[in-house]
């Protein structure tokens, strides 16, 4: 019987989601020697390896296959994004049934064949990270409703996914981190006494680590409730990882021995 004493620095498995163009990819990106299976065609204006477009579960299917079985350089394996995939699952699970929609399979078998499929997926990208790599599923956001049993109900941020794709990443993945922009307010005067708040600033950049009311978020870090949208901020919490570097580009990276 093996038994490993005390806590291990591992790579990290990570759902990364938030506000369009707010830089979930580029914090991707800053991981060490990362290759994205580019799904969407955002990832042009970043300086990071990438895939060509995918349009078939097959062929990201066909890439994380490739990237087990073959040696290559690359450390951290981005999947972007997360929410497009899951529309190429969606897509072939209705392809192979004859129909249209997951929703035309009837008697809920269309969502199990897409949990079989995100299941399969996972298993490679469980090889990969059990290998030495890390894992980061980018995704955009989705304002959802929490209906509350015991009190008034109420909208939060979620990843914009279906509700039980999303619930298998996020447990497969050590972190949630949910990448927001800080809205100030400052209240006005509107006549007869009313008053109105109205939004001023929104540029300053941070990440939720935690749980709470207004978002989906975790860490299996330590990590506080919020930080800075910055690689170097998250990177302070991973601890000796193989192959990590603070600072420098995905080209600079590319030097390093990882």
């Amino acid at each position: 019987m093996k038994i490993t004493e005390g806590k291990q620095s591992r790579p990290r498995r990570v759902l990364i989601y938030g506000d369009n163009g707010i830089g979930k990819s580029t914090l991707a990106a800053s991981f060490p020697k990362p290759l994205v299976i580019n799904l969407e065609d955002g990832v042009g204006g970043i300086d990071v390896d990438a895939t060509e477009r995918r349009t078939e579960l097959a062929e990201v299917i066909g890439d994380v296959s490739w990237l087990i079985q073959n040696e290559n350089p690359y450390r951290t394996i981005v999947i972007d994004t997360a929410d497009w995939l899951e529309k190429l699952i969606f897509s072939e699970v209705a392809k192979k049934a004859g129909k249209t929609t997951v929703e035309e399979i009837g008697y809920g078998k269309g969502y199990e064949l897409v949990e079989h499929n995100w299941r399969r997926l996972l298993n490679g990208l469980t090889m990969l990270w059990a290998s030495g790599r890390h894992i980061i599923f980018v995704c955009h956001s989705k304002v959802a409703k929490y209906k509350n049993p015991d009190g008034d109900s109420y909208d939060y941020h979620a990843p914009a996914m279906h509700d039980k794709g999303s619930e298998i990443v996020q447990q497969w993945c050590d972190e949630v981190l949910f990448c927001h922009y800080r809205t100030l307010t400052r209240t006005v005067e509107e006549g007869y006494g009313n008053k109105r708040a109205i939004a001023v600033g929104g540029t300053e950049r941070f990440i939720c680590c935690q749980e709470a009311a207004t978002h989906v978020a975790k860490n299996r870090l330590g990590m506080p409730a919020e930080i800075p949208m910055s690689f170097e901020e998250y990177a302070k919490f991973l601890g000796n990882i193989n192959g990590l570097v603070i600072n420098g580009s995905s080209k600079i990276r590319s030097e390093v021995n990882v």
